[in-house]
């Protein structure tokens, strides 16, 4: 008797197992587990020419350093480390918001295609959406549909005749929708008209087959930071507020994006209470290196963002140092954030040093006055950003602590010597997610004297061209004595202190520092749990 009721309870354990791995392999059905990656910018080692060699004697680990801080010759390497991490995962979605390529070359597009083919051929599906540096004509909407076939346009449900927008099946729960944002030709982005009706019929269409809906595209549809709609058509597509009214009462949910190459997250309810998450990944080949892992199901959203801290240094071009590749391999992480650091200083030099970015923002062109002033200014804004930070009493050359002191004020004291140093680490915090540098903090209260020393200093270099180019120079250098440089530091000075200037430059750039150096938009940005469908 006793073996029978052994048996019988054996027996019902076995059904009971057997139902709960039923049950949850049919709750499984209804999770969605995806990896996303963004901006792989990807240079093909096989294409490329020698290492270039760069500032060498300055930066002998950063030779090859560029305006960007992105680690374009590393970046096979880097998209090969995370693949493996992808082919080695359970996760099999990965999902690549734009810029695959730093090119719109069609043998880049092949090559990257064949590696990415790598994770297909282990079982895994990748899909992506064109970004800016991806298509710089119509024309070419054709040929990168055609180079990455097998990442999406292939299984679509539906693509758009006139851009290289599509929709496709994830699961039996949710439906990705592929949304080009881009402005060919252009950096900035826009969801135009005809794509805009494109997807609210796919989005009709989903409502119809009980699909939730997961969007890719690669610029912003929400605010990432305090300031960021001034610049709407740039980082945030042009008309986002349209546009993501519309996707969030459409039932489009979740967005993932790219483009400005930080992690953050940021959402917007509709007038009709309707909520809408732009979900920003970081690029893949600037520091830190991030990705992350998406999991979507009944009870939540879960984001959890990871980095990759090491690749293989066989995938480099050639032309790479010994000193360069122990670097690599010491400590991958570091030697990307120096490289971030190094590239702060020509991202002054490239995007300061000329009106050209500025324009572009403000949509001027070079007839406009006002085009013409920052043309005259800009260059002395970066003379005076290259300044050391601090006076040194061994040197009496000109330095944007020496303008305040004259001026009778000083600067908080910092382990900081540059301003490429400080820029760096502000916006590597924003670079990163979850920043949290305070309004009274060092960063913010040294940037604003930086900045208002500089200001000052190059608005005195104006005047100062004024009154000497128009032969006193000579006359000077003639006999002995040019008292320019120290001119220029008075004048400066005086701006520094004058109430007008010094309050309107506090006023003007205050409130923007201290909405880029914190995480100005709710929820955080790089591990987080958020309300599901």
């Amino acid at each position: 008797m006793k073996t029978v009721k052994e048996i019988i309870c054996v027996l019902l354990t076995l059904v009971l197992s057997f139902l709960c791995l039923i049950t949850a392999a049919a709750d499984n059905k209804h999770n969605l587990e995806v990896l996303v990656v963004s901006d792989t910018h990807y240079e093909a080692a096989a294409l490329l020419n020698a290492l270039p060699v760069n500032d060498s004697q300055k930066y002998e680990v950063y030779r090859n350093v560029n305006s960007q801080g992105k680690l374009s010759y590393e970046s096979e390497a880097i998209l090969r480390s995370v693949l493996e991490t992808f082919i080695e995962s359970d996760t099999e979605i990965m999902l690549i918001p734009g810029d695959i390529c730093d090119t719109d070359r069609q043998d880049y597009r092949h090559a990257i295609a064949q590696i990415l083919a790598q994770a297909e051929e282990a079982g895994k599906k990748i899909f992506l959406i064109n970004g800016n540096h991806d298509i710089s004509k119509f024309e070419s909407t054709v040929m990168f549909k055609e180079a990455f076939a097998d990442f999406g346009y292939n299984e679509a449900l539906c693509v758009d005749a006139n851009s290289c927008s599509y929709t496709a099946e994830l699961n039996e729960n949710y439906r990705l929708i592929a949304v080009d944002s881009c402005v060919y030709g252009k950096d900035g982005g826009k969801v135009n008209d005809s794509v805009l009706q494109w997807v609210e019929q796919q989005a009709i269409q989903a409502k119809n087959d009980g699909k939730n809906l997961i969007g890719i595209m690669h610029h912003a549809i929400i605010p990432h930071f305090f300031g960021e709609s001034l610049i709407e058509g740039s980082l945030l597509i042009d008309g986002y507020r349209k546009v993501s009214e519309k996707f969030a009462d459409w039932g489009i949910k979740f967005v993932f994006s790219g483009h400005f190459h930080g992690n953050d997250i940021a959402q917007f309810d509709s007038k009709k209470g309707n909520r809408i998450y732009d979900i920003m990944t970081g690029s893949l080949i600037s520091s830190p290196n991030p990705f992350r892992k998406v999991t979507f199901s009944d009870d939540g959203v879960s984001v959890n963002t990871f980095y990759v801290n090491h690749i293989d240094t066989t995938f480099l071009p050639i032309g790479f140092t010994d000193v360069q590749i122990n670097a690599i391999n010491q400590d991958f992480t570091s030697y990307s954030k120096g490289f971030f650091q190094v590239g702060i200083s020509k991202w002054i030099d490239s995007y300061l040093g000329t009106p050209r970015k500025i324009a572009d923002l403000l949509d001027l062109s070079p007839n406009d006055s006002v085009y013409k002033l920052l043309e005259r200014l800009m260059p002395y804004i970066t003379d005076a950003l290259k300044l050391p930070i601090y006076a040194n009493s061994e040197n009496s050359e000109a330095n944007l602590e020496k303008i305040a002191l004259l001026a009778g004020a000083e600067f908080p004291e910092s382990n900081y010597n540059s301003v490429p140093m400080l820029v760096s680490t502000i916006l590597g915090a924003q670079f990163a997610g979850d920043e949290n540098i305070k309004a009274d903090d060092v960063e913010v209260t040294l940037l604003i004297c930086c900045l208002k020393s500089g200001i000052s200093y190059a608005f005195s270099g104006i005047i100062c061209e004024l009154l000497f180019d128009n032969g006193l120079d000579s006359f000077f250098d003639f006999i002995g004595f040019n008292p320019r440089d120290s001119f220029q530091e008075a004048i400066a000075a005086q701006l520094f202190e004058d109430i007008v200037f010094k309050q309107g430059i506090k006023k003007l750039i205050t409130p923007v520092i201290n909405g880029f150096t914190s995480d100005y938009y709710e929820p955080a940005d790089l591990n987080v749990e958020l309300e599901c469908y």
